[in-house]
């Protein structure tokens, strides 16, 4: 299955799955014994063919496998994708479940292994499946059980290291959130005004015969604009037609993804982007700070309007008219500037720790290439 290595590591062996592991398949889910919350009763968690979540799909009353063992992706989206289990938990869906043999390896180490090493070939069809008997032929390498623990270790630190991070994403974010929502989604009443009366609302045709991979212009059309507001590098242009001033704001007028980039809008953050098809271009008028807009249009709140007015079915477009009477509120420009401030600062430390986060993530792939290979050994 092109897993096996050139020469061993001394002391290391190469052995099929189906020799060193029990393979077994998740059933459906029993019903009578789960829950989707974890209560004193529901304790055992219940997995399935997912990478969502660490494929954590409910609970049951019962632990399934009583055994430390792994789970392997066998089917859809994640096809191969390997989480070792703790004793106590249940799997469905097709879910590939594999537990020791005669105690020939330590579960995390072959996690990290089949996530690192493995080069998978699904079996033909629409959706791509790992039955176990394919996935028992697979063959891995193995220092001994003591190596493959301290190497387990190693990872694992790296690992915590960067779940942390991941936690205190998710803490900023919601801080962020709930900032936002207080600072730019109040009913300054009498700074009441519709969109079309302060800004300039136009578009651009397409730009797709002019995309040349080192191009010097972003585009900035449909597919530049992601759900969380970003400007995307997607597509490039040497042509400065249609170019933006830093300042403006992009937001895709159809959207053929399910709507859920309809109504988001992006901040041109540089003098090197153009305007492309299917978005409109918002330009501001004098003593209104953009990026006070940028916020509040992406808020829950002016955001949930203006998908409200989207229309269309296979293809959901919002016409250039509910854009321009969408009501926006707006306090005078220093507590605008004051507010951009205090979202903005949020925003560097949220992209300052997502940065640690990847530079874990790139300590960690280094290890593991010299780990995994054996071209470092780990005294045990």
């Amino acid at each position: 299955m092109e897993n096996s290595f050139k020469s061993l590591p001394r002391n290391w062996v190469e052995k099929r799955i189906s020799n060193i592991a029990n393979i077994s398949v998740g059933k459906d889910v029993k019903e009578a014994s789960f829950s989707k919350k974890e209560t004193e009763t529901y304790k055992f968690p219940v997995f399935s063919n997912t990478v969502d979540n660490y494929g954590l799909y409910g609970y049951y009353d019962f632990p399934e496998y009583n055994i430390n063992g792994l789970t392997i992706v066998g089917r859809g989206a994640g096809l191969g994708t390997a989480f070792p289990r703790k004793a106590g938990f249940g799997a469905i869906g097709r879910l590939l479940v594999l537990s020791p043999k005669n105690n020939d390896f330590d579960t995390r180490y072959l996690s990290e292994y089949i996530n690192n090493r493995f080069r998978l070939f699904h079996e033909s069809g629409g959706i791509p499946q790992l039955p176990g008997i394919t996935l028992g032929k697979y063959k891995v390498v193995l220092p001994p059980l003591p190596e493959q623990r301290a190497i387990a270790d190693i990872l694992g630190t790296w690992d915590a290291a960067i779940e942390k991070m991941e936690r205190l994403i998710t803490a900023k974010e919601k801080r962020f959130k709930a900032k936002s929502e207080q600072m730019i989604s109040r009913d300054f009443h009498h700074d009441e005004f519709l969109l079309g009366d302060i800004c300039e609302i136009f578009t651009a045709n397409s730009k797709t015969s002019e995309i040349i991979p080192d191009g010097k212009f972003i585009i900035a059309d449909m597919g530049a604009v992601s759900e969380k507001g970003e400007l995307l590098n997607r597509k490039r242009s040497v042509n400065n037609k249609d170019q933006l001033n830093i300042g403006d704001l992009i937001m895709p007028k159809d959207d053929i993804g399910g709507g859920n980039i309809i109504g988001k809008v992006a901040y041109v953050d540089n003098d090197r982007v153009v305007l492309g098809d299917h978005v409109y271009a918002l330009r501001f008028t004098e003593n209104i700070n953009s990026k006070f807009l940028f916020y509040q249009i992406n808020g829950q709140r002016i955001n949930r309007q203006l998908r409200r007015m989207s229309n269309g079915t296979s293809q959901l477009g919002l016409g250039k008219k509910d854009v321009k009477k969408q009501k926006i509120y707006l306090p005078d420009i220093d507590e605008q500037n004051k507010v951009v401030e205090i979202l903005d600062n949020l925003k560097k430390e949220i992209t300052l720790i997502e940065q640690i986060k990847e530079y874990y993530k790139s300590q960690k792939h280094g290890l593991m290439q010299k780990l995994l290979t054996g071209v470092w050994r780990v005294k045990v």
